[in-house]
């Protein structure tokens, strides 16, 4: 083990120890560490060829980790002699404010503040650079992130173009997640201008030891045998070939390679390596810890770094109060986080109470009970305390009274003595009468209660007790009166479970898919059971594509429950309201993020639409 001291860094002596100038596995695109694969080498030679023809627009995704940063710095650096170049690493901005982004990265001193005075400014520089036959690069990145209206400005900056040549030339990179959003409907004529799409794929295993071996190199590392066959083989299996895992696992390895003193990295160093990085074996670490003396800090530390769940606004709650709501409690979608998810208790609640044969009111009254029965044994432990505190508060008084002079005869002594004698024998027979009485009262209250049980439940016919979990399963619209309006509403019930979508998204998540198993599992054990799917979205976009978006949503929630589930499509209904029912604001991207779901609704067969 090194001693490196109590003061200083540790930097210099892990460097020292494997001969490296530097850190060969850092986490910021530095283009000389770009290490061209074929699958870098073909895609970085497809965008010089569009920039040299003037294709205009091209596209280039990849997974995030696959070093599409690092190529589109050093692509540019290809262009900066003899180019205007711009590069926007975060355009989630508003139209107004990309277009100023862009006039000072190609370093116009812009004074306009309208869009239509921008767009002049713009098309001036371009027309400049043209007549000193100058190139305008522009690359976007993370242009997975832009809004609708903001590729729609894109695609009117398109049409600032000569009669021979386009006047700049625009690359959008992102996330996979970007070609959905170029291939909506409304995006048609902007997917027509895209004259090359080139996309970043995994190492193999024979580039994962290239890469690794180059940058070693770049590092200064002049020995061998840093990272044997053997480790680079779990290295890329562990990483799945993506460059920025591969970066990770080798510098913790290395770390930990150093601290055994040793110059090679083996396999069970690999493996421990992997296990810190594993968010789920660093949970299940702290749970064994958490069983040990001190679980409770631990617990809540614990619970600081799980992902946050969406739960509902109040007035949700609120309005859910009077119902068992079988669905999410919307706080997600880490999202972002977007988003996650579904209450799994919930929906057990629902499952078992389908399968019963029961109604949800019966589930809320059995809750109902449990809670009062824990209420009450609440109670018992207080007063059991409250009289533990009495008795021993007359016990330290009986104490003190010990120390106290008394002077008093032989006789009153004796008679004091005959009183409380006499006082005992006679109120030993008085509480036995009491206990006597108070156990008869439990016990008659305690008959009583269970033939009342016993006489409700078997007045009540099976028709009954499905008709009360129809008023809330039913997905229908259920007219109640207004007093004072003197007309009917209707009041919607609340869905058995909610699932969530990415942005313009019709993808099916892992967790929504475990939802979807326990729904199947529930329609299975009630053959009476039916399904509403209600797809919805956020304000994003014209609402026509909504509606056909919202109505995709649930097509696709059909296609699992049917195809993958088993579920006949006959007891699924379908339905999409594009974003006329948000369940929170737009204004936001954590309220859009809530909106862009699929509620799923139950309805007895009497009941179906």
């Amino acid at each position: 083990m090194h001693n490196n001291g109590t003061r200083g860094s540790l930097q210099p002596s892990v460097l020292s120890h494997f001969g490296l100038r530097e850190n060969p596995f850092g986490v910021t695109p530095d283009p000389k560490y770009l290490y061209f694969s074929h699958t870098h080498r073909e895609a970085l030679a497809s965008l010089i060829n569009g920039i040299d023809w003037g294709f205009g627009f091209q596209v280039l995704v990849a997974q995030p980790g696959m070093g599409k940063t690092t190529l589109l710095l050093d692509l540019l650096s290809k262009f900066r002699a003899d180019s205007h170049t711009a590069f926007l690493f975060q355009p989630q901005i508003s139209p107004i404010e990309l277009l100023q982004s862009l006039l000072a990265e190609l370093e116009v001193n812009s004074q306009a503040a309208s869009m239509r005075g921008l767009c002049e400014e713009l098309n001036v520089f371009l027309v400049g650079a043209a007549k000193a036959n100058k190139r305008v690069v522009i690359i976007l990145d993370e242009a997975q992130n832009l809004d609708f209206t903001s590729l729609e400005l894109l695609r009117q900056l398109s049409n600032f173009e000569t009669s021979r040549s386009k006047l700049m030339n625009v690359i959008l990179a992102g996330q996979p997640h970007l070609l959905n959003r170029l291939s909506a409907p409304e995006q048609q004529q902007l997917q027509q201008r895209i004259s090359a799409i080139g996309c970043l794929r995994p190492l193999s295993v024979q580039d994962t030891s290239l890469y690794i071996e180059h940058r070693l190199k770049i590092a200064g590392c002049g020995g061998v045998g840093l990272f044997p066959p053997s480790v680079i083989r779990d290295i890329w299996q562990n990483s799945k070939g993506i460059p920025r895992n591969i970066n990770r696992l080798c510098f913790g390895a290395m770390l930990l390679a150093f601290a055994e003193g040793v110059n090679q990295v083996s396999n069970s160093i690999l493996r421990e390596a992997i296990c810190d990085l594993d968010p789920d074996h660093v949970f299940s670490q702290m749970h064994a810890i958490s069983e040990g003396p001190g679980n409770e800090v631990v617990q809540q530390t614990e619970r600081f770094l799980r992902p946050e769940i969406p739960v509902r606004p109040d007035s949700e709650l609120i309005a859910a109060c009077g119902t068992i709501n079988i669905g999410k409690k919307h706080q997600a979608p880490a999202a972002a986080t977007p988003i996650a998810a579904v209450e799994s208790s919930n929906l057990k609640a629902a499952q078992n109470a389908a399968q019963a044969g029961t109604s949800f009111q019966a589930a809320s009254r059995a809750a109902t009970h449990n809670f009062a029965l824990a209420s009450e044994e609440t109670g018992v432990d207080k007063i059991h305390v409250a009289t533990s505190g009495i008795t021993r508060t007359r016990a330290s008084q009986a104490n003190l009274g010990v120390d106290r002079p008394l002077k008093r005869s032989a006789t009153d002594s004796q008679r004091s003595c005959n009183s409380s004698t006499v006082h005992r024998q006679n109120s030993q027979p008085h509480n036995r009468i009491w206990l006597n009485v108070l156990l008869t009262t439990v016990v008659a209250g305690l008959v009583v209660w269970f033939v009342i049980e016993i006489a409700a439940s078997s007045s009540w016919s099976q028709s009954q007790r499905t008709g009360a979990a129809q008023s809330i399963l039913s997905s229908t619209n259920v007219p109640q009166s207004d007093p004072q309006l003197g007309t009917t509403t209707s009041v919607k019930a609340a869905p058995i479970t909610t699932l969530y979508f990415d942005e313009d998204s019709t993808n099916i998540n892992s967790q929504s898919g475990r939802s979807l198993q326990e729904v199947a599992e529930m329609l299975a054990g009630n053959a009476e059971l039916y399904l509403v799917l209600e797809g919805h979205t956020d304000n994003s976009g014209p609402e026509a594509y909504n509606l056909d978006l919202s109505n995709r949503r649930s097509l696709a929630v059909r296609d699992v429950l049917s195809s993958d589930l088993h579920v006949s499509p006959e007891r699924l209904e379908l339905t999409g309201l594009g974003s006329a029912e948000p369940a929170q604001s737009n204004a936001s991207a954590r309220g859009r993020a809530y909106n862009r779901r699929v509620e799923i609704r139950m309805i007895e067969r009497g009941s179906k639409r």
